[in-house]
């Protein structure tokens, strides 16, 4: 219980409701004061450092999930925590939305300048992102979990669609880019042309259009759907039922969060209705972030546990959940 309510702190803070040392809570803070992210290297590394030591032991280990069900305990059984904790995915779901929106923009106005393989051009094309190689661990993950998708729909792809753009270069795949806000849509559009014009995206491979994930009408040609974290829960499941009852299979690929720190920050994909939608629940990719200190390419595990894919990363949070239609 005390590795538990040190983890909790650490996130959270103190329990009576003065700010602990360094807490996650107040570090989001200071790069949101008024309510607009302000790009900070130093605060990016903090983050980054502080992510990486509270995912912890060994995923599967006793010792990791004992320590996380116990903080998530004290979470749901203290109202201190569970008020912050709720504080802190409002706040980080500001601070990714306005991150994109501030270096959306910026990426569409990079030169990538000439030589290097495609996937080093294509990290030169997102240089101003600072998690670029997150979303490329994480999506090289994705591609291995539904190698045979040959058009991908990303719903909630948001004004800096790494996700899609990773899916394209690393399978060849068509992407369809699909967001709620207008404005989203228009820089992630922006970005593409430009990409287009570098010779980094065939022309209209890649295409964002305005759309309410829960009234989505997919194309007929979608063999695969990626659905963004931040997509609240009941589009989630709207979208879930859509797939179900149409006729074409599909594989659908959920971001999600798996240990505490990723669910302050996101909600986990909720199985239960997913599956009740009509979709059938495969299994997951899981993020190991304490194993290495550089990236890896993700390695299969039994899948028995229901846990396909293990990606040996310390940049990653997000899980990922691979249903079938």
């Amino acid at each position: 219980m005390h590795r538990a309510r040190e983890k909790v702190r650490a996130v959270l803070g103190a329990p009576s409701g003065r700010p602990g040392p360094c807490s996650y809570s107040d570090l989001l803070d200071l790069g949101l004061r008024d309510g607009l992210y302000r790009p900070s290297r130093e605060l990016d590394q903090v983050l980054t450092s502080l992510v990486a030591r509270l995912q912890g032991p060994p995923v599967g280990s006793d010792s990791y999930a004992r320590v996380d069900h116990l903080a998530a305990q004290l979470i749901a059984e203290h109202d201190v925590y569970a008020a912050r904790a709720r504080t802190v995915r409002r706040i980080s779901a500001r601070a990714e939305t306005s991150l994109e929106l501030t270096y959306g923009p910026r990426m569409a106005r990079e030169d990538i300048g000439p030589g290097g393989s495609l996937v080093e051009r294509a990290l030169r094309a997102l240089r101003p992102f600072p998690y670029r190689e997150h979303y490329r661990d994480l999506s090289a993950s994705e591609a291995i979990l539904a190698p045979e998708v040959r058009h991908w729909l990303v719903a909630g792809a948001g004004p800096a669609p790494l996700s899609g753009l990773w899916l394209h270069w690393l399978t060849g795949a068509r992407v369809t880019l699909v967001d709620l806000d207008p404005e989203a849509v228009a820089i992630a559009s922006a970005l593409v042309r430009r990409l287009e014009t570098q010779g980094l995206v065939s022309q209209g491979f890649i295409v964002a259009q305005v759309s309410d994930v829960a009234e989505l009408l997919l194309p007929d040609d979608v063999d695969g759907v990626l659905v963004a974290a931040l997509v609240p829960q009941q589009a989630k499941v709207a979208l879930a039922r859509r797939v179900a009852e149409s006729e074409r299979e599909r594989r659908v690929l959920i971001r999600s969060a798996r240990g505490l720190t990723a669910q302050l920050a996101y909600a986990p994909a909720p199985r239960p209705a997913l599956e009740a939608a009509g979709l059938t629940f495969v299994g997951e990719v899981v993020p190991q972030t304490h194993i290495t200190s550089q990236p890896s390419l993700p390695h299969l595990l039994h899948e028995g546990t229901r846990t396909l894919l293990g990606v040996s990363s310390p940049l990653l949070l997000n899980s990922t959940e691979l249903y079938r239609s």
